[in-house]
């Protein structure tokens, strides 16, 4: 058996990551994930009350739930969190700063937002956003799940 990755941001790193998912809750579902270069952020339907959100952290492995559970909004979806193609979704990462004009230097953290599509006619996929954050800005790409670009936010100036 494989130990669970601790570098989340490389193929094997969202492979890991989704197995793990899978063990803990048996499948890859929920609201939205957040994916850090060592930590991940889960928000999923509460198995007790599916009119709630409960947060999970990952460092390593699922942990139990963060917080207390939240009342859902009306338009939330739950959505297969895995369903994006991740090697084209690695490569748009690595080149993320330039393409949002921050220097590689300036970087302090670039993570990753997978959520539900806003297109009503796509209501079961995930759009994927790849955040950087600078001293000097906050820049962002959008991507639809075969990893072509949706929309570049470049950096606030």
């Amino acid at each position: 058996m494989l130990a669970p990755p601790t570098q989340l941001q490389s193929l094997g790193g969202f492979t890991g990551l989704f197995d793990q998912m899978r063990k803990k809750f048996g499948d890859t579902t929920g609201y939205e994930l957040d994916i850090h270069s060592d930590i991940a952020f889960l928000d999923r339907p509460d198995p007790q009350d599916n009119r709630r959100s409960i947060s999970y952290q990952y460092r390593g492995g699922w942990g139990e739930p963060t917080g207390s559970p939240s009342t859902v909004d009306a338009d939330d979806r739950v959505v297969d969190l895995a369903a994006f193609d991740f090697e084209k979704t690695l490569g748009v990462l690595r080149g993320a700063p330039e393409t949002v004009g921050v220097a590689r230097a300036d970087v302090k953290d670039t993570w990753l937002r997978i959520s539900p599509s806003e297109d009503p006619s796509t209501p079961d996929a995930v759009i994927v956003e790849i955040i950087v954050n600078s001293d000097f800005g906050t820049g962002r790409v959008e991507l639809y799940p075969d990893g072509t670009p949706l929309a570049i936010w470049p950096a606030n100036r």
